[in-house]
C-alpha cells in the first residue's frame, strides 16, 4: 500500500531536512508549499495541523508529526527498509545515533539561531558582542562533533543514516554562516553530503 505523506514546506526552514530525510527513503510524498510572507501558516487550517504554526508539519496516515528532529525520527523507524535508523539496540551505532541527532540539535544549533538573529539584522543595529559570544559558543559545542567526525565518514561509521540528516543540516547552516570555515572535519563532511542527490533536492524550493 503506498503511503500517504504530505510535507507542509517551505524551504527558508527546517522543513528542508525532512524532504532531505524523504528523498534518502525514496518514498512518494506530497508537498504543500507554505508562504510564510503571506501567512500561510498562520490560517485556522493549517493551525489545527500545527498549533504554533510553524513549519514543518508532516502527516502520514492519518497521523500529524511536528518538529523537524522528531518527523525525521519518525521516518527512519517507520520506513526501517530504508536503513536509516539506529542500528541494533545497544550497539555502538546506535549510541552515536542518538547521541550526535540530539546533542546537534539541542547543545549546537541553538548558537546558530543565536548568530542568525543578529545577522538578520541591518549591520548598524547588530549587537557584535552578541554576534561573537554566540560565534564562541558555537565553536565550543561543535568541538566534540568536529573530533567525532574526524575519525569516520559519516555520524555512525561507514553507514550513513537519519544523524546525518540532522547534523548536516545543521552543520550545513554553520558552513553557510562562514562557521565552520577552521573546521576540517565538519567541511569533509558536509562535501560528502552535499554530493548527494537527496540533499541536493531537499534544499530545493516547492
Amino acid at each position: 500500500m503506498t503511503p500517504s505523506i504530505t510535507l507542509y514546506f517551505n524551504h527558508f526552514t527546517r522543513a528542508t531536512r525532512v524532504r532531505w530525510m524523504l528523498e534518502e527513503l525514496a518514498v512518494p510524498y506530497t508537498l504543500v508549499p507554505m508562504n510564510l510572507q503571506g501567512g500561510a501558516h498562520k490560517q485556522p487550517e493549517y493551525l489545527k495541523i500545527h498549533p504554533l504554526g510553524r513549519v514543518p508539519a508532516l502527516t502520514h496516515d492519518g497521523h500529524t508529526l511536528i518538529e523537524s528532529v522528531a518527523i525525521c525520527q519518525y521516518l527512519a523507524h517507520a520506513f526501517p527498509e530504508g536503513d536509516l535508523g539506529p542500528g541494533a539496540p545497544g550497539s555502538a551505532e546506535s549510541a552515536d545515533w542518538h547521541t550526535w541527532t540530539i546533542y546537534a540539535q539541542v547543545s549546537v544549533e541553538p548558537e546558530l539561531a543565536a548568530a542568525f538573529t543578529e545577522l538578520r539584522k541591518p549591520e548598524a543595529a547588530r549587537d557584535a558582542a552578541a554576534l561573537a559570544g554566540a560565534r564562541a559558543r558555537f565553536l565550543t559545542a561543535v568541538a566534540p562533533l568536529e573530533a567525532h567526525l574526524a575519525a569516520r565518514a559519516f555520524v555512525c561509521g561507514d553507514r550513513f543514516s537519519a544523524a546525518d540528516v540532522i547534523v548536516g543540516s545543521i552543520l550545513g547552516w554553520a558552513k553557510g554562516m562562514g562557521f565552520i570555515a577552521d573546521l576540517p572535519a565538519s567541511l569533509a563532511y558536509m562535501q560528502r553530503l552535499s554530493e548527494r542527490p537527496a540533499f541536493q533536492k531537499g534544499r530545493q524550493p516547492a
